[in-house]
């Protein structure tokens, strides 16, 4: 603040300068003296310098409030910046491609789309700098693709766009049929075909009468909860019961502001970037601090999506995941969640024979194998203890693709050491890999000797 005022007092009085600063921190203690100062400083300085303070998407009221303590001393116009929609950030993308020389066609556009909702998932969304991101990522996937193929055009074709896609399901592939190739979870398969045909029942009534849509997914981790999740919104979009069907990815104190009033508009955000579309907030029972925690963000996200989630009923599908137990805390604690959540999905652990069946699959999937690996897995996988695969830290799914990839790694640097260009994996390689620490569940306690 010293060097900023320093700099304001200073300065040449014969040009008008634009000085931005980010006041995020300084929202709640605009009484502070020190931001008094810099106030008071800007005032002085008012003829050399138009400032401009940086606040995120504020509620209205909290805006307010900022806004009474900064005109204390300054006249301030607020500004505000709406968030791009679904198709004005298509309409930005087609005009960046088109500096490439470019254009798509329609349905490669709904992959571009389909990746800016990822990049959203994960909260690491920039708005424009995002998009130009992808679109250069999708240029440079096609002129990967005309120089394979020795053949050049200025459309890009759904095939190419693609490539943008990490999280897409197989081309072409009914979400129908996606869901009933899972391993296991035959429960979760026929009630999932139970909810959708009774969505569909139901939209054929009066849409003022529709039902809540929105779910809860309660189980272990690694029991298939996201990829279920991911599913059902294809499998409602094919049925006309979503508009769009993407797939919105956070964990719930992500919804969280870093600021007062911050979280109520964030969550608002999330909420509307997934409408027409699915929202899966994993570790939702994390929004609940217990009682007497008034002042914890978790309760307003909550109040936020109770609003959306009736607001925007029919059009969106809310789905909150997490352990069975502290899920059914979170329910309780808010009959008003509770009520609108009327689907409860839980996913059971997967068996032996079923962490096997997965394994099996991710091997052939992606690598060759000798006679003897699938024989010493089945032996692995069959002996786990009852309290490795019945402890609630189990990862299940997840524990089998650790195991998977560390196997991978193993046959990886030993085709390095023997310089093959193909990866096979081996018995070898997966005995290797199982006597790592956090897959040494079989081991036999070793008798000490000695005093």
């Amino acid at each position: 603040f010293e060097e900023l005022y320093s700099y304001l007092l200073g300065g040449s009085p014969s040009s008008v300068r634009i000085l931005c600063f980010d006041i995020s921190e300084w929202m709640a203690r605009t009484e502070n003296f020190y931001f008094k100062k810099l106030l008071r400083a800007i005032e002085r300085a008012s003829e050399k310098f138009i400032v401009v303070f940086r606040v995120p998407f504020l509620d209205k009221d909290v805006l307010a409030s900022l806004n009474f303590s900064l005109n204390d001393l300054l006249s301030v116009k607020t500004v505000t910046f709406p968030p791009f929609g679904r198709e004005e950030l298509k309409l930005c993308a087609e005009r960046e491609l088109r500096t490439f020389g470019y254009k798509a066609t329609d349905d490669a556009w709904e992959c571009f789309l389909e990746r800016i909702a990822e990049e959203k998932g994960d909260g690491k969304f920039y708005g424009l700098n995002t998009v130009k991101k992808v679109v250069r990522e999708l240029v440079y996937n096609k002129f990967l693709y005309d120089v394979k193929k020795e053949k050049k055009s200025d459309t890009i074709v759904k095939r190419t766009a693609l490539t943008l896609c990490a999280k897409s399901a197989p081309d072409g592939i009914p979400g129908m049929e996606q869901l009933d190739r899972l391993v296991g979870l035959e429960s979760v398969k026929e009630q999932i075909k139970e909810i959708v045909a009774q969505i569909a029942s139901s939209a054929q009534g009066d849409p003022a009468d529709r039902p809540c849509i929105h779910m809860r997914f309660v189980g272990n981790p690694g029991t298939g909860k996201t990829t279920v999740a991911r599913i059902l919104g294809k499998i409602l979009k094919e049925q006309g019961l979503l508009r769009i069907g993407n797939f919105y990815e956070c964990m719930a104190r992500d919804l969280c502001g870093k600021y007062i009033g911050e979280t109520a508009p964030k969550t608002a955000s999330y909420c509307r970037d997934a409408y027409g579309s699915v929202l899966f907030i994993d570790e939702a029972y994390s929004l609940y601090r217990g009682p007497g925690n008034d002042r914890d963000y978790g309760r307003e996200v909550i109040d936020t999506l109770i609003a959306e989630m009736e607001n925007h009923r029919s059009d969106f599908v809310v789905i909150m995941a997490g352990y069975t137990d502290d899920m059914e805390v979170l329910m309780d604690a808010n009959r008003g969640l509770a009520s609108r959540m009327p689907y409860r999905v839980e996913f059971p652990n997967f068996s032996r024979e079923q962490l096997y069946e997965i394994f099996v699959s991710m091997v052939q999937s992606r690598f060759k194998h000798d006679d003897r690996l699938f024989g010493a897995a089945h032996e692995y996988f069959t002996s786990l203890p009852d309290e490795v695969i019945s402890a609630k830290e189990f990862s299940n799914a997840r524990f089998v693709r650790n195991l998977f990839e560390r196997t991978w790694a193993k046959a990886a640097m030993r085709s390095q050491l023997d310089s093959r260009s193909a990866i096979v994996l081996t018995k070898d390689d997966f005995d290797r890999a199982t006597r790592e620490k956090e897959f040494m569940f079989n081991q036999q306690k070793k008798t000490r000797l000695g005093f």
